[in-house]
């Protein structure tokens, strides 16, 4: 009608069609960060934990999906036999398959990862690769926020073979100083030292009652040793910091009540001459 040639007719039309294609799926992959927009608010609804860790998968699953699938309909819709197509890509199927091996070795990881569920979002884990604050769990990595703040990823085949220490489940937190008390410290003032330091982690509010230990070490270089080991019931590391300073900021001031003084590094040296004692002479 506009006088165009039949091949620019063909042209504008596949063209038309492209656009309708990317525009369709442009569209049904808005659709798809919609609901997982909603999986993500029904997640943080449920007291599930593994809801929180298995919805990012699902989103991206989804999203991928939608363009696998996008495309390919709109491959059929061009003249492209999809069929032919998908039977002639089983013919590389074998190279495909041992390009993919780490792929595939990942992806069996984080359904391993999210089944026994060694460590979650949020836990403070240690491995022989890293130890950090682990942020997300991928299809293909978990990625961990370390504590000098940077992001470190970690293909899941090799964190589901590994050990994991989890130290964001721990129920207790242990904590172990050693006090260096002056040597000139009599038995009776030191023993009501330790007695005031038990007295005082029995009666702290965190503390745990039943497993504690504060005892006349040994005699160090320039001390005597008193060992103070206990835990605490705190839900972070910052929490742990705080609880500890509190029962330091106790052990000082009992210390000063008591007259007790700690001890620092120290040399005695002995002269054998000077100038007013000179060596005696050699036969």
């Amino acid at each position: 009608l506009l006088g165009f040639e039949n091949i620019v007719l063909e042209v504008l039309s596949v063209g038309l069609q492209v656009l309708l294609s990317i525009a369709l799926i442009w569209m049904a992959y808005r659709l798809a960060d919609v609901f997982s927009h909603y999986l993500h608010v029904v997640a943080d609804k449920t007291d599930f934990e593994l809801d929180n860790q298995v919805y990012p998968l699902i989103s991206r699953a989804i999203k991928l999906f939608v363009i696998v699938l996008g495309t390919l309909i709109s491959a059929q819709n061009l003249g492209i036999n999809v069929s032919s197509l998908i039977a002639g890509l089983g013919l590389g199927g074998l190279a495909f398959a041992l390009a993919a091996q780490d792929t595939v070795g990942n992806l069996f990881g984080s359904i391993m990862i999210l089944w026994d569920k060694p460590f979650r979002v949020g836990d403070w884990i240690s491995s022989k690769e890293s130890e950090g604050i682990v942020e997300e769990i991928g299809f293909r990595s978990t990625r961990i926020r370390t504590f000098y703040d940077s992001q470190v990823s970690i293909p899941n085949r090799e964190l589901a073979s590994a050990t994991i220490d989890n130290l964001g489940r721990r129920n207790y937190r242990r904590v172990m100083t050693k006090l260096g008390v002056a040597y000139h410290t009599p038995p009776e003032k030191l023993e009501a030292f330790i007695e005031g330091i038990k007295l005082m982690i029995e009666k702290h509010p965190l503390t745990r009652k039943d497993k504690y230990f504060v005892v006349f070490d040994g005699f160090g270089d320039s001390s005597l040793n008193v060992l103070v080991y206990f835990f605490v019931r705190v839900p972070g590391w910052a929490d742990e910091l705080v609880a500890k300073q509190n029962v330091y900021f106790g052990i000082l001031e009992l210390a000063h009540e008591l007259g007790v003084s700690f001890a620092f590094p120290s040399q005695s040296v002995y002269l054998e001459t000077t100038p007013n004692k000179p060596l005696p002479p050699i036969d």
